[in-house]
């Protein structure tokens, strides 16, 4: 049997004008697992093993802290990697946008960051690209990838995302920290840049 619903609500456009953090936030990442991605999946005991590995995730590493949370960070990774395997690209554009955004997240906290930075680059593409996003998700993608790249001391590309990120936050009427802390990031990779030259 097929593990996937075909129905065509699934495929409708996500209406949400909040992107999702900029940082890995566990009690997001455990209501989209736990809420948001079963409803794709017609198999029982695959629906419980989501559930069952992942739920009371944000508890445990709020009580253990991300350095001790590997085992957990590695099965939510996988589990999340599978899912979309398994999807065959039968998925609305708004939960392939999460799943890619989160693996991206997690990767970023065990330090792969070519991981990070090959999900960032996709959920970047579906924001931009599918039509159906407002552009605080495009920005908030831009921040993420950006920030990845300075991670990595890949300063110029790092530089020329996180300029486009502020952009498309002023064009998205976007203010607060989260546009504070790309600005601060551009300038600072920025003035890195020009040390390296």
């Amino acid at each position: 049997p097929r593990m996937f619903r075909t129905s065509a609500s699934r495929r409708r456009a996500s209406t949400c004008s909040i992107a999702a953090p900029i940082d890995c936030d566990f009690s997001h990442l455990e209501y989209i697992v736990c809420n948001t991605l079963p409803a794709f999946f017609s198999h029982r005991v695959l629906k419980d093993c989501i559930t069952s590995r992942v739920l009371g995730i944000a508890q445990r590493v709020s009580a253990n802290g991300v350095v001790h949370s590997h085992d957990d960070l590695w099965n939510v990774g996988t589990l999340l990697e599978k899912f979309l395997q398994i999807s065959n690209n039968d998925l609305p554009a708004y939960v392939t946008l999460e799943v890619h955004t989160l693996i991206g997240q997690i990767k970023v906290l065990q330090k792969d960051y070519t991981e990070a930075t090959l999900s960032f680059t996709k959920a970047l593409w579906i924001a931009s690209y599918s039509g159906t996003f407002p552009e605080i998700h495009q920005a908030a993608a831009l921040h993420r990838l950006g920030r990845v790249y300075a991670q990595q001391k890949h300063y110029k590309q790092a530089q020329d995302v996180l300029c486009k990120a502020v952009q498309t936050y002023k064009s998205a009427g976007t203010t607060g920290q989260q546009v504070t802390e790309a600005r601060r990031l551009w300038e600072e990779t920025e003035k890195k840049w020009k040390e390296t030259c």
